[in-house]
């Protein structure tokens, strides 16, 4: 009997060393794929982000691109009933724990949303004073 529970514990504990650091391996976003608008639960209207590529080969930032945010931004200008609206968003938390980034553009589906234009951002490699910066959409 304790050697049955002995070894349950012991594959369990390979298991968990083998499959951690595949886990904890740093990923880099190259590129992502076209975001679709999408509606909410409420009718509203939400953007929908995803990842289209990405690659392990990270260089000498691994340890950066495994933090939960700082990592991927985006900048999100929209007219909603023709008035201008900006979002400059960290997507980092979202890309890593759902694999998608998501936000509300609209509330309510009498809202009606018009142009949308979407810049994507590596906070890593870019210094802050060059990210797309929101004036640029007004």
């Amino acid at each position: 009997m304790k050697t049955v529970q002995i070894t349950k514990t012991t594959i369990f504990l390979l298991l968990f060393c083998v499959l951690m650091p595949i886990q904890g391996k740093a990923q880099k976003i190259n590129s992502f794929s076209e975001y679709k608008i999408i509606e909410s639960e409420y009718g509203g209207k939400k953007i929908r982000i995803t990842p289209h590529s990405k690659t392990t080969n990270v260089g000498k930032d691994e340890s950066k691109y495994q933090k939960n945010w700082s990592v991927y931004g985006v900048l999100i200008c929209y007219t909603v009933d023709g008035k201008k609206k900006v979002k400059r968003q960290d997507m980092t938390f979202d890309l890593k724990k759902q694999g998608y980034y998501e936000t509300i553009l609209t509330y309510g589906d009498n809202a009606s949303l018009g142009v949308v234009s979407v810049t994507y951002f590596n906070m890593v490699e870019q210094p802050k004073e060059d990210w797309p910066k929101k004036e640029s959409c007004l």
